[in-house]
């Protein structure tokens, strides 16, 4: 979720207190174009095309950032989207595929960027950190966002459960 919003605007922060930034976004050229305007302002970072629920793709970005920068050291994981029309879908009436569109984005995105991370952070034998982007959904109830909440909820749990296993890696 590079390639705008708050991955688009955390980017371009990391760069600029001197961060080597892979930006990736579902939107290969959004991501190229975020990449661009980091490097424009003197600063470092490439721009690859990620669909954060491909897992083979999610362990690419890794390699990608690795073979640029020689290691990771943070893996911000942000991509996320909203219920289709924005809450206009009561909940007992929401379709199974737009609910596993919501949630293969919000939680199962956050699996795939944890586990690529770890095993990358595992090979440098030095830690890392996860950052994860949950929202206020994963705590309170919004009317008609049962999907998004239930998604971001699940990604609360699961930040708990990656920190309780993979903080013995010195992984935070």
């Amino acid at each position: 979720g590079g390639g705008a919003g708050i991955g688009r605007t955390c980017a371009l922060w990391w760069a600029e207190e001197g961060g080597a930034i892979t930006v990736t976004d579902i939107s290969g050229d959004r991501a190229k174009d975020v990449a661009a305007e980091i490097t424009k302002a003197g600063g470092k970072a490439i721009g690859v095309k990620v669909d954060v629920t491909n897992e083979a793709e999610q362990f690419a970005g890794v390699a990608a950032a690795v073979e640029a920068f020689g290691k990771l050291d943070v893996m911000f994981a942000n991509a996320g989207i909203p219920p289709e029309g924005f809450g206009t879908i009561a909940l007992e009436d929401f379709p199974e595929e737009l609910w596993d569109k919501v949630n293969n984005v919000v939680y199962k995105g956050v699996f795939f960027s944890g586990k690529a991370a770890c095993q990358q952070f595992k090979k440098q034998g030095n830690g890392g950190n996860i950052v994860v982007t949950i929202s206020a959904g994963g705590l309170n109830a919004y009317p008609n966002f049962g999907a998004y909440c239930a998604g971001k909820a699940g990604a609360v749990g699961l930040v708990k459960s990656m920190a309780m296993d993979w903080g013995k890696y010195g992984i935070r």
